[in-house]
């Protein structure tokens, strides 16, 4: 199985398969492109975490390997 990628536009509910696809059964995954790239700043954005109440046993840690 390959996967093949192309974008298209749905008209009165049917989506237009390229002519290679006609006749095949066929796996579609639909996917909403958006219209303007995301930027990197609404994917990540950074958080603090207080970890001064916690305790570390590097001789447990290491055992765990």
């Amino acid at each position: 199985m390959e996967a093949y990628r192309f974008n298209t536009v749905a008209e009165n509910g049917v989506i237009a398969l390229p002519q290679e696809f006609m006749n095949k059964l066929v796996e579609i995954t639909v996917c909403e492109i958006a219209e303007s790239p995301i930027k990197k700043r609404e994917l990540l954005s950074p958080i603090r975490i207080d970890t001064s109440g916690w305790k570390w046993n590097r001789e447990e840690a290491n055992e765990r390997r």
